[in-house]
């Protein structure tokens, strides 16, 4: 049998009452938050690490405001480009 995975995206309705929406926007407002707390503790610009992990600027810029939501791809490359490991970017949902 093969087991059964559930991807969060905003347009996710797993249920009557699910708050996945709400859910994976705070997930992608903190891992921007870790990466804009990376990049000025490392003093780099937008345009800087955009260069530096091979992505456009204007899709930073959105990821960063939140309109975007990164790929895991897109977030190892930022993790490359600010020297950090992936973890670092991205919350546990352990408590």
């Amino acid at each position: 049998m093969r087991p059964t995975y559930h991807v969060l995206s905003k347009e996710s309705s797993i249920g009557p009452d699910n708050n996945y929406g709400a859910a994976v926007d705070a997930l992608h407002r903190e891992i921007a938050k870790r990466i804009t707390a990376t990049m000025k503790r490392k003093k780099l610009s937008v345009n800087h690490l955009a260069d530096y992990a091979g992505i456009g600027r204007g899709y930073l810029s959105e990821l960063l405001r939140g309109k975007k939501a990164p790929t895991v791809k897109t977030l190892a490359k930022i993790a490359a480009a600010l020297d950090v490991d992936l973890r670092d970017l991205i919350p546990s949902t352990r408590t």
